[in-house]
């Protein structure tokens, strides 16, 4: 019997339970938040669950935020849209500033009761498996309960009210029976500020890499460039069996109309055949939920960099086996998104963290060239255009390691290159800064209720902050 944990419950506290909750686990889980809370019920008001009907990846429709748009605390432009919801559906779940969207039920219990703050109105809906939250602004704000909730105390909470069965589900109901901390105004007035303070941090990185695009077009004469876009165009039988294609998109006028346009205005072209060291797609290992390694899938190349919070995780020894050499991630490596309807976004890998690039990922290794400059282009409408002209397939499009290969990227003047690698740099690092600034308060957060306010703010203070909110 040594080492098991025992519990003696009287079967009153089972049927006082408002689900009666009879399993173990629940009994035996620890509480996050043991003195100086309130219930869920109490503190959070309205809950509201997500459209369960079908989405599409044709943007046809409203637009419908998932789990995968919610990043290091807050929201990203939605993926997908849903052509079924009515205008008055749509209103009824459009996200306001101030709503909590709480991830509600997955197959990867880490991601379940990961919460997003909604910082704008914004014209979209929410998918079912999500739901949102207006918490009683009296008791705890918006911003103060997102970063409870993705705390080591809120993680507490959520995994002691979770159901566990194929999946982990954590409702509003499970929401309503978790104990929420109660804190003084000051105190929820200095984490808003920081979680302020993280997202202008995040609207900042945002705006460097729009404005490294910019740049790039600009130099290239692209910037007000219109392309032709002729109803009707012909193509040469030669030109079709050179490149073994038939599809008419493959030969629309705008493509080669680019590619000479940037042959023009760029000092030199070169195809990545010329200067690539390592150019495939990845391996898929087997997740782990507390694995060491990070794991890059598709999923993780954003429109603007990669979602380093968000990376899969699996066990170790998936580094030194053989098989997975050629899925090593080094620092400046170029992953691109292969399969399916973002295809083609492209980031440089800015991190030293050892990952592995998944099996929808390509990972291209140059020599002799700048690579996040090589990314950046790849990632603008040069290397989307170049995309759409060379990926294959209908239902599930895919972008082949050769097709990469056949990318040609143009180069600019050196002054123009390093401020284009400089925009890009900024973006990484004051994206970096506000994922900094969530962790510590969170930390604080969690020493609040560890031990006081007065420690909590007193560690604010010691930070080395980039805001002078505190």
């Amino acid at each position: 019997m040594k080492g098991l944990l025992v519990r003696e419950t009287k079967l009153s506290e089972v049927f006082a339970h408002p689900e009666a909750r009879a399993e173990a686990e629940f009994y035996l889980a620890p509480n996050g938040v043991l003195k100086n809370f309130v219930q869920g019920e109490v503190a959070i008001p309205f809950a509201q669950y997500g459209t369960s009907d079908e989405l599409n990846e044709e943007e046809i429709g409203f637009p419908v935020l998932r789990l995968n748009e919610i990043s290091n605390g807050f929201i990203k432009e939605a993926e997908k849209h849903c052509a079924l919801l009515t205008a008055a559906d749509f209103e009824n779940l459009q996200l306001k500033k101030g709503d909590v969207l709480v991830c509600r039920t997955n197959g990867n219990p880490r991601l379940v009761g990961m919460s997003g703050l909604v910082m704008e109105d914004a014209p979209v809906a929410f998918a079912s498996y999500l739901f949102r939250v207006r918490p009683d602004p009296a008791i705890i704000s918006p911003a103060t309960l997102m970063v409870f909730l993705n705390s080591v105390k809120g993680r507490l909470e959520i995994e002691k009210h979770s159901i566990r069965s194929n999946q982990v589900n954590f409702s509003p109901e499970r929401l309503r029976q978790a104990r929420i901390p109660l804190f003084s105004e000051g105190f929820r007035k200095q984490i808003d500020a920081k979680v302020e303070n993280a997202y202008l941090q995040r609207r900042e990185a945002d705006a460097a890499y729009i404005e490294a695009d910019k740049i790039l077009l600009r130099a290239l004469k692209l910037e007000n460039w219109l392309p032709p876009e002729p109803l009707a165009y012909t193509s040469y039988a030669s030109e079709a069996f050179t490149v073994n294609r038939l599809d008419a998109e493959h030969f629309q006028p705008k493509y080669k109309a680019l590619l000479e346009r940037i042959q023009k205005h760029a000092p030199r072209c070169r195809r990545v055949d010329e200067f690539f060291i390592h150019c495939d797609r990845g391996e898929q290992p087997e997740y782990v939920e507390d694995g060491s390694l990070a794991v890059v899938n598709s999923r993780h190349i954003l429109e603007n960099g990669l979602d380093y919070d968000g990376f899969e995780r699996t066990s170790s020894k998936y580094w030194n086996e053989p098989n997975f050499k050629s899925a090593h991630i080094f620092r400046n490596d170029i992953l691109t998104y292969t399969t399916g309807a973002k295809v083609g976004r492209t980031a440089a890998y800015m991190s030293d963290e050892r990952a592995l690039a998944s099996n929808h990922v390509n990972l291209l290794r140059v020599k002799d060239e700048n690579p996040v400059y090589v990314a950046a282009v790849m990632n603008s409408m040069i290397g989307r255009w170049q995309t759409q002209m060379l990926v294959t397939g209908s239902a599930q499009v895919e972008l082949y390691p050769g097709d990469i290969r056949r990318f040609l990227i143009p180069f600019v003047d050196a002054k123009t290159e390093a401020a284009i690698v400089a925009a890009v740099e900024l973006a990484h690092t004051t994206r970096r800064e506000s994922r900094s600034l969530l962790d510590r308060a969170k930390r604080a957060v969690e020493i609040a209720i560890e031990k006081s306010e007065v420690a909590a703010i007193t560690y604010l203070k010691d930070c080395n902050y980039f805001d002078t909110s505190s």
